[in-house]
């Protein structure tokens, strides 16, 4: 762990949003690789992770939730591009699923 935090550079296509939905609260998943336990991450972003060895940089999705006065607490996937673009392409499909019509 970095003992100073990293500052996140926004890229000019960088956009805040102010989402509203309802909190799910603790969850218990059951996944392929076993059960996680989950809870809300009101903010999400991704960046860029760029390694001394370029054949390890990678896209992020960076989940977090922010404490008030304190260090909140967050989570980072990493993915290769591929791994992005099979994530994007899911997100688009399940968004076109909610709102039909609309494009992506």
């Amino acid at each position: 762990m970095a003992d100073d935090p990293v500052k996140m550079n926004k890229t000019p296509e960088y956009r805040e949003t102010q989402g509203v939905a309802l909190p799910l609260g603790l969850q218990l998943i059951e996944t392929s690789r076993g059960v996680i336990r989950a809870v809300d991450a009101p903010g999400y972003t991704t960046l860029t992770i760029k390694h001394l060895d370029p054949e390890f940089n990678r896209v992020g999705m960076f989940l977090y939730a922010p404490e008030e006065g304190g260090v909140g607490a967050g989570m980072i996937a990493q993915m290769t591009p591929t791994e992005a673009r099979t994530m994007a392409a899911s997100l688009l499909k399940l968004a076109a699923m909610l709102d039909p019509g609309k494009p992506n």
